[in-house]
């Protein structure tokens, strides 16, 4: 989490101070995003179900 908010740009007592919800407010206004979907959450049933299935071997 510090690493992510020293790349936001901000001082170092700045991310100390910080409550744990307003570091997930800064991380949810300022995570990446595509236009035509949103990255986190963006799997749907079928994803999940090749993922169960898949087998390295």
């Amino acid at each position: 989490m510090y690493l992510i908010a020293r790349g936001w740009g901000l001082a170092p007592d700045d991310f100390w101070n910080m409550t744990f919800a307003e570091f997930t407010l800064e991380f949810e206004l300022r995570r990446p995003r595509e236009d035509d979907h949103d990255l986190p959450g963006s799997l749907v049933r079928a994803d999940i179900d090749d993922l169960k299935n898949w087998n390295p071997e």
